[in-house]
C-alpha cells in the first residue's frame, strides 16, 4: 500500500516540498521467502532479509518524493524441491503517487521505448516482410504515432 491505498490505486498529492509516502507491505506465503525488496520506479530502494520459516511478514517504510512515482514489492524465496532452476519469486502490482496531477514518467523508460521502436522498425525494414504497400504504410504510421507519443512525454518534462 501507499498511504493506505492498495495496488492499482492512484494516490493524488500536492507537490511543493517533498511529499512523504507511507509504504506498507504484507507478505503471506506458503513457501519460505528469503528476501523482500521495495521498489520505486523500477529501482530497489530497500532490500530486507526475511526470517525463514515465518509465513507472514509486515514491513513499513516512509519515503519522501519530489516527483510522481510508482511503488511495488518483490519477494524471493528459497530454491526448493520441485523448483528445478530458480527460486520462486513474486511481484506486486504498482501503487502510483501523482504529484500535482502529473503521471509517473521514468525518463530512461521513455527513452528506451523510442530507441526500441527505432530498432524494431529497422529490423522490419531489413526483413521487408510487409506484404502489399498499404501494410507498410499503416505499420509506419503506428510506429510514428508511438514514437511521437514518447517524444512528447520527454519534451514535456
Amino acid at each position: 500500500t501507499a498511504n493506505g491505498q492498495p495496488m492499482g490505486s492512484v494516490v493524488k498529492a500536492a507537490g511543493g516540498a517533498p511529499v512523504r509516502v507511507r509504504l506498507g507491505v504484507e507478505v503471506h506465503s506458503q513457501m519460505p521467502v528469503e528476501t523482500l525488496e521495495v521498489i520505486q520506479n523500477g529501482q530497489v530502494i530497500e532490500r530486507r532479509p526475511l526470517l525463514t520459516g515465518v509465513e507472514q511478514h509486515r514491513v513499513e517504510k516512509e519515503v519522501a518524493i519530489d516527483k510522481s512515482a510508482w511503488f511495488a514489492a518483490r519477494v524471493t524465496g528459497l530454491t526448493a524441491r520441485g523448483l528445478p532452476y530458480e527460486p520462486p519469486r513474486a511481484h506486486t502490482g504498482a501503487v502510483y503517487v501523482h504529484l500535482d496531477g502529473r503521471p509517473v514518467l521514468v525518463r530512461e523508460d521513455a527513452e528506451l521505448m523510442v530507441r526500441w521502436l527505432g530498432a524494431l522498425w529497422a529490423y522490419l525494414e531489413e526483413r521487408d516482410n510487409f506484404g502489399p504497400a498499404p501494410n507498410r504504410e499503416r505499420a509506419r504510421a503506428v510506429f510514428d504515432q508511438g514514437t511521437a507519443y514518447y517524444n512528447k512525454l520527454l519534451a514535456a518534462r
